[in-house]
């Protein structure tokens, strides 16, 4: 294992050994991490080698040193190869709210960052995008709220002032966060404070808030935001919102999300959120919604894609298996609605990370 480019105090054992050996007390250190950045755009680079065979990465985690925490690794990719010259292959790239904070000291960050899960949500977060119809670009965007989370003094229907209310609704595509022209950005029907409007729920600051004074109770009240895309329209591939600072009785609940090309519609349904996840603590995410994207099995996996050559318009009359080396049987099926040709084959791995179905027969 090596550190090109990397330079470690004299006289101390704080070469990269110290930083894989196991002991938590031990400490890697690059002083050219800086020198790097400013010439290449890369602070260190570790080349780490595997003992013995090739191995499958299923996750991975850092322990913070004794150090400063100004310190600790923030941004990162790893990659994986067959040499210690490469060719890489990129599994992940892990950078801002992906990484959780750490401010204990020789203390691993929690949880574990969970490298092919990742890469694979990515994956599928793209094959998702490509295909479905509700994905095509958009000017605009509507989001109406349904219901809030409720049980404002013990009522479920209630929210407290009847009101809903978050701290910051962002989409993005493939590229990145999509960003929006606040000013054409509207809550027809709603009442908000002249400091609290939704040019403030859609600024990117989870210190301001966008409030809906008139959304009433879950039985029959509603809030609706028109939101403008700045640009071209744009191919939404997921979005996050974020709870306010306050009154958790508020908190989006149930809402439906379209898209149009004008403020007026018509408008394409893109996503339904029946029961969005509990978010106790404030200025936080609530979750990162996939609009499109099937759901995916928790498991590191290897996916592979078959196409029907015989009919294309049957669809899948059964469900096919892989013949795998070893005689190991995979299945294939079911078919995925609405591709019809296409079914995609998860492989899952053994406890000890051995890929099941190394090769097709």
């Amino acid at each position: 294992s090596t550190n090109p480019r990397g330079q470690h105090p004299e006289g101390e054992d704080r070469d990269l050994s110290s930083g894989i050996d196991g002991n938590v007390d031990s400490t890697f250190t690059d002083l050219n991490w800086s020198k790097n950045k400013l010439a290449s755009g890369v602070g260190s680079t570790l080349i780490i080698a595997v003992q013995g065979e090739a191995r499958i990465l299923q996750k991975y985690n850092f322990v913070t040193s004794n150090g400063h925490a100004r310190g600790d690794p923030a941004a990162w990719r790893l990659s994986g190869g067959q040499t210690a010259d490469g060719p890489w292959n990129e599994i992940t790239h892990v950078e801002g709210d992906d990484i959780p904070s750490q401010n204990d000291r020789n203390t691993a960050f929690a949880p574990a960052f969970d490298a092919c899960i990742t890469n694979q949500q990515k994956q599928l977060e793209e094959f998702w995008t490509d295909q479905f119809q509700c994905q095509r670009p958009f000017k605009y965007f509507k989001l109406d709220i349904l219901q809030v989370r409720g049980w404002f003094d013990g009522n479920p229907m209630a929210s407290s002032a009847n009101s809903m209310q978050f701290s910051d609704f962002i989409m993005y595509d493939k590229d990145g966060k999509i960003d929006v022209d606040p000013n054409k950005c509207t809550n027809p029907g709603g009442h908000s404070p002249g400091n609290e409007g939704i040019k403030d729920g859609v600024d990117g600051n989870r210190d301001s808030k966008f409030i809906d004074l008139s959304f009433g109770d879950n039985n029959n009240g509603g809030s609706t935001v028109i939101i403008a895309v700045e640009g071209e329209a744009r191919k939404l591939h997921k979005y996050e919102l974020f709870t306010a600072n306050d009154a958790r009785s508020r908190d989006p609940k149930k809402w439906r999300l379209s898209g149009g090309q004008s403020a007026d519609g018509p408008w394409t349904e893109i996503s339904v959120v029946e029961d969005a996840p509990d978010q106790d603590e404030r200025k936080a995410s609530m979750d990162v919604f996939h609009p499109c994207m099937q759901p995916i099995d928790a498991l590191c996996t290897r996916n592979i894609t078959v196409t029907r050559t015989d009919d294309p318009t049957a669809g899948w009359g059964m469900s096919p298996r892989i013949l795998c080396e070893g005689s190991v049987q995979m299945n294939i099926g079911p078919s995925i609605e609405p591709l019809k040709t296409l079914s995609t084959a998860r492989f899952p791995q053994s406890a000890d990370g051995k890929d099941l179905c190394p090769k097709i027969v």
